[in-house]
Formats: C-alpha cells, sequence, structure tokens
C-alpha cells in the first residue's frame, strides 16, 4: 500500500494454485479507515462478485472509485471477469455489507446492516426502519447490477449496529429462500416477532434466526432452551 496502513487483493489461481492474476486494492482516507473486502461469489457466468465497504474512497486496479461524502462509510459491490476486468462497480452510502451469495442463475442477494440510520437505499432502492430499530436489508441483484429487489428486517438493541446481521442464504427446492444470521433484542420479521432469550433477566447477548421468504406464507420459528 502507498497510502495508510490498509490495503486488499484478489488473486485468481489455477488447480495447482499458481497466481493467474492479481488485483490489488486500496483505500484512501483522512483517517485511515480504508473499509475492506468483506465476502465475494461466483455468478452463473462466471463473473467474480465481490462486496465490502470504504470510507472516502478507494480504488482496484487502475479503477477509481470515489466516495464524495468525506468519512462517510461507503458499500460497493463489484463484479470482475475471468480476464479480471472490471464489468461494473455498484455504491451504497450506509455501512458494509454482511453477506454476498449467488443461490441460482438470476443473479446475487447482497445483506448488510446500516449503521443508525432510518432512511437510506442500497442499489438505489430506497429502505427505511423504525426510528430507535436497526435495520437488517436484504437486496437481490440480477448478474448486470441491477437491483430487482429489497427488504428490510428490523431489529431492537440497546444502540448501534454491532449485534444483528444476516450471514448466509439457501435456495430450497422451489422459489423459496433460507436465511440465517443473529441478533440482540428483538426481531420483527413482517408480522412475527421473535423476542430475546432471557438468561438471569437479561436479553442475550445474542439470539440466532433462521427465516423461510417466498411465495407461501412466511414461517419464522424461534426455539429456546436452558442449553
Amino acid at each position: 500500500p502507498n497510502y495508510g496502513y490498509d490495503g486488499y487483493y484478489v488473486l485468481k489461481c489455477d488447480p495447482a494454485f499458481n497466481i493467474v492474476w492479481s488485483i490489488h486494492g486500496q483505500g484512501f482516507s483522512e483517517n485511515n479507515n480504508f473499509g475492506v473486502v468483506s465476502g465475494m461469489t461466483v455468478l452463473s457466468n462466471q463473473n467474480l462478485a465481490l462486496s465490502g465497504s470504504f470510507i472516502d474512497s478507494t480504488h482496484f486496479g487502475n479503477d477509481t472509485i470515489i466516495n464524495y461524502s468525506v468519512n462517510t462509510h461507503t458499500t460497493f459491490v463489484i463484479t470482475i471477469d475471468p480476464n479480471a476486468n472490471i464489468q461494473w462497480i455498484s455504491l451504497s452510502d450506509v455501512f458494509g455489507p454482511s453477506m454476498i451469495k449467488s443461490v441460482d442463475s438470476t443473479g446475487f442477494y447482497l445483506a448488510g446492516t446500516p449503521e443508525s440510520v432510518t432512511s437510506f437505499s442500497v442499489g438505489g432502492i430506497p429502505l427505511s426502519v423504525s426510528s430507535n430499530h436497526v435495520a437488517m436489508y436484504l437486496i437481490k441483484f440480477n448478474n448486470s447490477g441491477n437491483a430487482l429487489w429489497g427488504k428490510v428486517f428490523e431489529t431492537t438493541h440497546m444502540g448501534g449496529s454491532c449485534c444483528e446481521s444476516i450471514q448466509d442464504i439457501v435456495q430450497g427446492n422451489s422459489d423459496e429462500l433460507y436465511f440465517a444470521g443473529f441478533y440482540y433484542t428483538e426481531a420483527i420479521f413482517d408480522t412475527i416477532t421473535l423476542p430475546c432469550y432471557q438468561f438471569s433477566g437479561t436479553c442475550g447477548p445474542y439470539d440466532t434466526f433462521v427465516a423461510k421468504l417466498g411465495d407461501i406464507p412466511t414461517g419464522i420459528y424461534s426455539f429456546s432452551s436452558d442449553e
């Protein structure tokens, strides 16, 4: 890295683990918070989709991504073809994503938790969360980088955005989706509210959930025990 402390990279290796190509990324920030590559997934067209976040600005290879809101977190999604060419870039003025994953040939899903905001957009889709609540968002992108739809699930806890996250998503035998993660005090999935697990009169510190989202009625079940 030529600036500050942090850099990041992407390597493509052949089956014998010989490096085929590499792309170096570098953040630029006045307060040295450069962000991170947080996840990646291979799309059906064999392009690689990367997600992560940065503050101020960053670059991958010869492509510079500029965030005009200085010292504000920006979430990025980038696709790279098998020959190391960046195909498209999507930027959103929210905190870093927690998950990116392709489960079928139609595109991929991006999930994350914005920091202390009540209204925001990801991929151009406007989203909102109730006052004093924290949002977990789930966005569906197609392979061309266009956001198709977005959904927010609300949680409550003592503040910030440290304690709730969607961690993984898989597709069922039909069109339904299953996703899992954790929350702190309370999680609200449409009309279903999951309470915290009380231990010695105190919530948490973390509760896990598994959810099913599909055309059939959504069912989310919470299991608690003393173990």
